[in-house]
C-alpha cells in the first residue's frame, strides 16, 4: 500500500466505533446507492442515513457471519485460479498457488478524497502472472446463491463494478479483481483495469453528495437549537433549506420502501395542501388512468397471441426470438410436486415397503395426467416412472 494512504485498523472496533467511523464518509458499498445504481438503496435513503444524528445500531446476523466464513474459502480458491475451473482444481491438488492475497482488517482513506473510504476483502500481493508483472490490487469476494445469480445473467451488475472502481481510485491501484463463487456450482474471476473516466465521475458525484450531507448536518443542528428556543418561524425556514438539499425521490421500489418505513409513524389528521402538492396529485391521477388504458392494451395483445398459440407453449421466430406461454400457477405447482417426488424416490426403499412404491407410481401417473400441456414436465415424469418401474420389478423378484 502506498505511504500516503491513511490506514485505520478495524481490529477491536466495537459496534459503536464502527458506526461512528462510517458517519465520516462514504464507503465503496455506499457509492452505487449514491449514484443511483442500487436496487436496495437510493440516493434519498443514503442521504437520510448519513445525515441522521443518531444512527441505528447495526449488528452482524447469521447470514453476514456465514458470508464472512465463505469469503475465506473463496479467497483460497482464488489463489489457485489460473483462468479455468479445471486448472484451479489441478493446482489445488498439486499445492501450486498461482498468486497470493492477504487479509487487511482496516479502512483505507486517501487524503485527496477524504470523504471516501474502502474496506477491502483482500489485497492482491505483487506478482508475475502469465509473464506479466503486476503490482498490488484489490480483490472483492462474492458468494452468490442461485437466486442472486439470476441478476448476473445479463452480465456483472453495475453496482459491483462501481465498488471495485472505487477501491482502485482510493487505493491508487491500477487493477482490481472480482472472484465470484456461485452456490458451490461455479466459480470465476473477473479482472478490471482502472477506468479513469469512471473514477473521476465517482469522485465528483460523491464529493457533491458529501458536501450536501455536511451542509444538512449543520442545518439539523441549527434546527435543534431553534426548537429549544421555540423559534418556529426559523425552524420552518431551516426545514425548507434542508429539503432542498435532499435528493429528489424517484419511481424505484427502494424509494417507495424507504418512504413507507420512514413515515410509518406519521402525524395523523389533516392539513391544507400546497399548490405544488395539488399539481402532483393531478399528475398522479392522470398517469394512473393512462396506465390502466395501457395495461388493457397490453392484455389485448397478449390474448391475441394466446388465442393464436392455442395449445402450443412456444412459438419460434428464429433470430427475432421466441414467445412463451405457460400456465404459471399450474406450472409452479407441478414443478414443486415433481421436486417432492424426486426427493421421495431418492430415499424410498422398495425392498422394505413395496406398497409404498406402488402408491408412489400411482401418484406419479396422476401427476402425468395433471400436466398434459407441458412436454418437459411430462417427459420428467416418464423418466421417473421408468426408473421406479424397474426398481419395483427387481424388488418384487427379490421378495
Amino acid at each position: 500500500m502506498k505511504s500516503n494512504l491513511i490506514i485505520t485498523s478495524t481490529e477491536g472496533m466495537t459496534n459503536r466505533d464502527w458506526l461512528s467511523f462510517r458517519t465520516r464518509g462514504l464507503g465503496a458499498s455506499d457509492v452505487p446507492a449514491v449514484l443511483g445504481f442500487s436496487e436496495y438503496e437510493s440516493p434519498m435513503s443514503k442521504f437520510d442515513e448519513k445525515t441522521t444524528l443518531s444512527p441505528k445500531p447495526k449488528f452482524e446476523n447469521l447470514s453476514m457471519f456465514l458470508g464472512k466464513q465463505a469469503e475465506d474459502k473463496n479467497a483460497e480458491m482464488w489463489e489457485y485460479w489460473d483462468g479455468s475451473v479445471e486448472g484451479m482444481i489441478k493446482n489445488f491438488y498439486s499445492g501450486n498457488k498461482v498468486r497470493r492475497c492477504r487479509r487487511m482488517n482496516a479502512y483505507v482513506q486517501n487524503p485527496k478524497y477524504e470523504w471516501l473510504f474502502v474496506s477491502l476483502d483482500r489485497v492482491i500481493n505483487k506478482h508475475v502472472y502469465k509473464g506479466k508483472q503486476y503490482g498490488e490490487g484489490s480483490l472483492e469476494l462474492k458468494n452468490l446463491s442461485s437466486y442472486e445469480a439470476q441478476k448476473w445473467e445479463g452480465g456483472i451488475p453495475l453496482k459491483h463494478l462501481l465498488q471495485v472502481q472505487t477501491q482502485m481510485a482510493v487505493c491508487e491501484f491500477d487493477y482490481g479483481e472480482l472472484a465470484v463463487k456461485l452456490d458451490d456450482r461455479n466459480y470465476t474471476v473477473y479482472q478490471f483495469e482502472k477506468n479513469r473516466e469512471i473514477c473521476e465521475q465517482i469522485i465528483d458525484q460523491t464529493h457533491d453528495f458529501w458536501q450536501r450531507v455536511e451542509k444538512a448536518r449543520e442545518i439539523q443542528t441549527q434546527i435543534f437549537v431553534a426548537k429549544k428556543d421555540f423559534n418556529l418561524r426559523k425552524v420552518e425556514d431551516l426545514e425548507a433549506q434542508l429539503q432542498e438539499l435532499e435528493p429528489e425521490p424517484t419511481g424505484d421500489d427502494c424509494v417507495s420502501d424507504f418512504l413507507s418505513e420512514k413515515y410509518k409513524k406519521g402525524v395523523s389528521g389533516l392539513r391544507k395542501g400546497t399548490p405544488e402538492e395539488l399539481e402532483w396529485a393531478k399528475i398522479h391521477s392522470q398517469k394512473k388512468e393512462e396506465m390502466k388504458a395501457l395495461e388493457k392494451n397490453v392484455r389485448e395483445v397478449e390474448n391475441l397471441l394466446k388465442n393464436s398459440m392455442k395449445e402450443f407453449e412456444v412459438i419460434d421466430f428464429g433470430k427475432d426470438g421466441k414467445v412463451h406461454w405457460t400456465n404459471i400457477k399450474k406450472g409452479r405447482m407441478f414443478r414443486n410436486l415433481i421436486k417432492c417426488a424426486d426427493k421421495s424416490l431418492e430415499y424410498l426403499d422398495f425392498n422394505s415397503n413395496i406398497k409404498a412404491g406402488q402408491e408412489a407410481i400411482e401418484l406419479l401417473k396422476e401427476l402425468r395426467g395433471f400436466a398434459p400441456y407441458c412436454t418437459d414436465h411430462r417427459q420428467r415424469v416418464d423418466d421417473i416412472l421408468s426408473k421406479v418401474s424397474v426398481d419395483m420389478e427387481v424388488s418384487q423378484n427379490e421378495a
